[in-house]
């Protein structure tokens, strides 16, 4: 026998016999607003009062996804905003925040990474010369 869930989220629907659990508006409303404040699958269940696997099942899953996309998109969005006003004032948050939930980097790690590549080749290609160099003065004694 399945057990029954008690949330306002999702709504019960009986099809020969068998429950579904499908999400609501209300539902996909609060998984929006649960992901814009940058929550965890698991807290998201919880809170929902509902197991993660009925959230990611082939009856739920596409609004799930769009719902939980949603919500990251506008947390990104409202870090952006965030950052941007406050890179002012503190610009060491706004550069942390940027790193850690951005994925943003240094402009000077990027560019001392390309620096570091081109010093690879131009030393692999001074070897590659230096030593053509050698054969050509030992072939030509």
């Amino acid at each position: 026998m399945q057990k029954r869930l008690n949330s306002e989220y999702v709504d019960l629907i009986e099809k020969s016999g068998r429950f579904y659990y499908i999400l609501n508006d209300k539902g996909i409303s609060k998984i929006k607003e649960l992901y814009l404040y940058n929550s965890s699958d698991d807290e998201v269940a919880d809170y929902l009062k509902i197991p993660y696997n009925t959230l990611i099942n082939n009856n739920n899953k596409k609004a799930f996804i769009k719902a939980k996309e949603d919500g990251i998109s506008e947390c990104k969005f409202q870090l952006r905003k965030i950052q941007m006003s406050h890179a002012k004032r503190n610009p060491s948050m706004a550069i942390f925040l940027g790193r850690e939930l951005l994925s943003q980097e240094r402009a000077n790690e990027e560019s001392k990474r390309q620096e570091e590549a081109l010093n690879n080749i131009s030393e692999k290609l001074l070897n590659f010369c230096n030593a053509k160099k050698k054969r050509g003065d030992g072939n030509g004694k």
